[in-house]
């Protein structure tokens, strides 16, 4: 053949397109990436070839038989790591049929971090006792799968990430020691990951102690069994607290993801962020950033795009294309932090075969990489890889819909803050007592009361599915949590602070109020003192002192404080009044008796107390008067004189729709029951604005879809507390919703 023919013959061949992958195998010879030819061919040839050239080298490669048409074929050439420009020559007979030259751009050798863990929903998929009995056999069968792999390439044996620390607090306490020693034994050699928090919870429904105590039960296992808590993660909640920023750093937690849910874009929506989602992801993939607290530490996030659903399809088949896509987002780094899932379920148990899947994979190719990892594994390698220039963020990411969780269960959550409270105070007092009035240290109890209030503070809210029974009975568990941490609380608040009293000197028979200050500066605030007291949790048994006159002396009997019954105030003031004379001043204390006349009255018990005062009287009432100067952590005495209060009034008034005193005045509007006036009489100035939009104290709602604005609907107002020494109102109303 001639010449001229074999020209003809390979006329109209042409490479039209060079694809360089994102894949790489490991060669004899080293590194190469895979390359993605295209070819038009007039006809089908065999025998041809393609020549790489890349500055003064070449490279043969061979090439299967061309078809006719458009057909691509993929071929490896080795790895570059510098932008230049390459050509790829067609050779067909022994001559070059086609060149095409491209600018070459170095494909990243990418690193992907499969993260195994379910996201924790305790109520959301069944009820949460449900949930946590199913997380037994999710941690049973993560400790099976760690064996299986035990001889596995370490890179892609079975790694699980348990998201909180209730779940593994939990399977601990529920699986004998053997079982326990296994999951010990895992998470030392680094096939089991525990995380910091003790749950996702609503952080900006948290008090400044429940906060800092959100760490205590995962540090308590690092304690106990010495597990590694390194790491933390907040999952399926749009905002963090800024404390968080500050806790974690204070706790020696260097790294926190977030997995933010997008839930303002679900079915086409665009709604508005409470913070400027773009300076956090300024490239729409996953950033790596500090969180700076207020205390000028640092912790180092990695915000992902994925929300807290994670990957359920355990071929993979899409991250490949995800991991093209985060690079023409000129995502910063070459190692990615991937969530995967057991199922498309929240509270998913763990499956084998991601773990099987990275093995296939990493037998196939060098790069991308398949690491089955943990939190730490992957922040340890993202941290050799962060510029000097890393985005540094203060301040919180404010969150939306949780909180609104929150209050549409206005009678738990009002006692979760009560227990809130109640905790700070009654854990000072407890100290207090245990170190002056030989009190033994309740620290078990402090303990459950405080996780039980985490676990009303977790931010499900319900089951899946609203309207059902299952959504009952998901709220009535939350209810229990709640209400078991305020009456905890409230247990050892009652028997701390008798056992204090009872160890305070008094000179005479008559009755005595002992005002206790549990903060750490003086104080001047109102008392207010029910007549039947505080009543414990639990009651205690004892054996009264020995009376040979007492047929019962030698019995144990029971109690509601250390020793003896609650005290009460003496009834017969109800008849004849009462003086209170603060005994450090010898003063009499302005103060009246306010008894609760309305079951709907905003105190606890109302209801209760009212209907029993038809037997007790004094159950209805309660003392209220004013004590000054009480000292830090300390307490002052008053005594109870019987009689009319001869103590000066504080000159407060009620007059239908307002209250005033000699300081102020507030006025409530009778429209929407919102304070629309307080007027300070001393520097004679209004302190609302009377052009806002809305008044101080005033409830509405807006909706999410059109904004639009409900009010209250015809609120009533009548005075509660009225005496010479205080007086309020009641604002009584009704929303959508909120009948």
């Amino acid at each position: 053949m001639t010449p001229n023919c074999q020209a003809n013959q390979n006329a109209g061949i042409s490479i039209t397109a060079i694809q360089p992958t994102i894949y790489f195998v490991e060669g004899t010879d080293g590194l190469k990436q895979a390359v993605d030819i295209s070819i038009d061919s007039p006809n089908a040839k065999s025998g041809c070839g393609l020549v790489f050239c890349c500055g003064t080298t070449k490279e043969k490669i061979g090439l299967d038989n061309i078809e006719a048409g458009q057909t691509t074929s993929r071929v490896y050439v080795r790895d570059i790591r510098e932008k230049q420009q390459v050509s790829f020559q067609l050779v067909c007979d022994g001559e070059v049929a086609s060149e095409k030259k491209v600018e070459w751009q170095p494909q990243r050798h990418w690193t992907v971090h499969l993260i195994h863990n379910a996201h924790f929903d305790p109520g959301y998929t069944d009820l949460p006792s449900n949930v946590m009995a199913e997380y037994l056999d999710s941690l049973d069968k993560a400790l099976q799968y760690c064996r299986q792999t035990e001889d596995w390439p370490c890179e892609t044996r079975f790694r699980y990430v348990v998201e909180q620390a209730w779940i593994a607090i939990h399977y601990l306490e529920n699986r004998p020691p053997e079982v326990a020693e296994k999951f010990v034994h895992f998470c030392n050699t680094g096939q089991i990951e525990v995380n910091a928090f003790y749950a996702n919870m609503i952080s900006e429904i948290l008090g400044y102690e429940e906060t800092a105590r959100l760490m205590y039960p995962a540090f308590e296992l690092k304690r106990r069994y010495g597990i590694a808590i390194r790491t933390a993660e907040h999952n399926d909640i749009p905002g963090m607290s800024w404390s968080y920023a500050t806790i974690l750093a204070e706790a020696g937690i260097k790294y926190l993801v977030p997995a933010v849910p997008d839930y303002y874009t679900w079915h086409g929506h665009n709604y508005r962020w409470n913070y400027d989602l773009k300076k956090i992801l300024p490239n729409d993939c996953p950033e790596a950033f500090y969180w700076q607290g207020q205390n000028g530490k640092k912790v180092l996030v990695y915000w992902t795009v994925w929300g807290a659903g994670g990957e359920f399809d355990y071929n993979l088949v899409d991250l490949p294309n995800k991991l093209e896509e985060m690079d023409k987002q000129n995502y910063k780094y070459d190692v990615v932090r991937y969530f995967i899932n057991g199922g498309r379920r929240d509270n998913a148990p763990p499956i084998m075969d991601f773990a099987a899947t990275a093995k296939k994979w990493n037998e196939k190719w060098a790069f991308p990489r398949y690491v089955t990892s943990t939190n730490y594994n992957f922040f340890t390698a993202l941290e050799k890889q962060l510029p000097a220039d890393v985005p540094v963020h203060r301040g919180d990411y404010t969150g939306t819909d949780y909180p609104i969780g929150a209050i549409s269960t206005t009678e738990e959550t009002g006692v979760s803050r009560l227990a809130t409270d109640s905790l700070a105070a009654c854990e000072r007092l407890a100290t207090i007592a245990s170190r002056v009035a030989g009190f033994d240290y309740p620290s078990d109890m402090l303990k459950e009361a405080y996780l039980e209030l985490l676990r009303h503070d977790e931010h499900v809210w319900g089951n899946w599915c609203a309207m059902s029974w299952a959504m009952e009975a998901d709220l009535k568990e939350k209810k229990v949590y709640s209400h078991r941490s305020l009456a905890l609380a409230e247990d050892v608040y009652v028997k701390s602070i008798n056992r204090i009293a009872d160890h305070v000197k008094i000179e005479n028979d008559c009755a005595h109020l002992v005002v206790f200050n549990p903060l750490e500066y003086t104080r001047d605030d109102m008392v207010d003192v029910s007549f039947t007291g505080l009543s414990p949790c639990g009651l205690v048994m004892y054996k009264p002192d020995d009376d040979p006159n007492d047929p019962h002396a030698q019995h144990w009997v029971n109690c509601m404080v250390i020793g003896r019954h609650l005290n009460s105030l003496p009834e017969e003031v109800l008849e004849k009044g009462l003086t209170l004379i603060d005994l450090q001043t010898g003063e009499s204390v302005p103060c009246q008796l306010n008894k609760i006349s309305d079951y709907k009255t905003p105190v606890p018990f109302a209801a209760e107390r009212m209907f029993r005062s038809q037997v007790h009287p004094a159950c209805a009432y309660n003392l209220f008067f004013s004590a000054k100067n009480v000292p830090a952590m300390g307490y002052k005495t008053y005594k109870v004189v019987i009689g009319e209060d001869k103590a000066e009034t504080s000159g407060v008034a009620v007059d239908g729709n307002t209250i005033e005193n000699e300081y102020y005045k507030v006025v409530v509007d009778q429209k929407n029951g919102g304070v629309c006036s307080i007027y300070d009489k001393e520097l004679k100035k209004e302190l609302v604005d009377p052009k806002a939009d809305y008044h101080v104290n005033q409830f509405f709602s807006k909706t999410i879809l059109d904004s639009k604005v409900e009010l209250t609907a015809k609120p009533t107002i009548r005075a509660e507390k009225t005496g010479p020494f205080a007086v309020s109102l009641i604002i009584d109303g009704s929303m959508p919703g909120l009948p």
